[in-house]
């Protein structure tokens, strides 16, 4: 299940009476329930990019939430339960990744966000100094790569 585009309904929630949509979810108030040891949280501004990706790890038997910057992703964060992994760019309007990492160690569930870094950017060494960051792919990575650390923490 991707929820790159759209609504996502979850369980017990009805569009329209009081549910917030602003964030790409339809949450009524409550806490998304996608299954967090398989859900990713995929923060990327390239439409076709953060598209072809989700995808792939939906191929995977991944469930993809999507962010275009930093804001919503942490927006995100606080209405979905915990993703096995959060995949992140640094390049982007609004919030980059850096300053997302640096709110994300602020966040009270800090210490259960792993993050991967996906970037081309030639900052990418610096995000490995946050915590909760394992590593990082530079872009363009091979599918094969990103794979591999999804299926060792997802």
């Amino acid at each position: 299940m991707a929820v790159c585009a759209g609504a996502f309904l979850g369980p017990g929630a009805r569009a329209g009476g009081g549910c917030r949509r602003g964030l790409g979810i339809a949450t009524c108030g409550r806490v998304v329930k996608l299954p967090p040891h398989r859900t990713v949280l995929l923060v990327e501004d390239d439409p076709e990019i953060r598209q072809a990706i989700a995808e792939v790890l939906q191929e995977a038997g991944r469930t993809v939430v999507c962010a275009s910057d930093g804001l919503e992703a942490l927006a995100k964060l606080d209405v979905v339960e915990r993703p096995c992994l959060i995949l992140l760019d640094l390049m982007m309007p609004r919030m980059d990744g850096i300053e997302f990492l640096r709110r994300l160690g602020k966040h009270p569930r800090s210490k259960d966000f792993p993050v991967l870094v996906l970037s081309a950017h030639g900052t990418v060494r610096q995000a490995e100094v946050y915590p909760g960051v394992l590593g990082t792919l530079r872009k363009p990575f091979d599918i094969g790569q990103l794979l591999s650390w999804v299926d060792e923490h997802c």
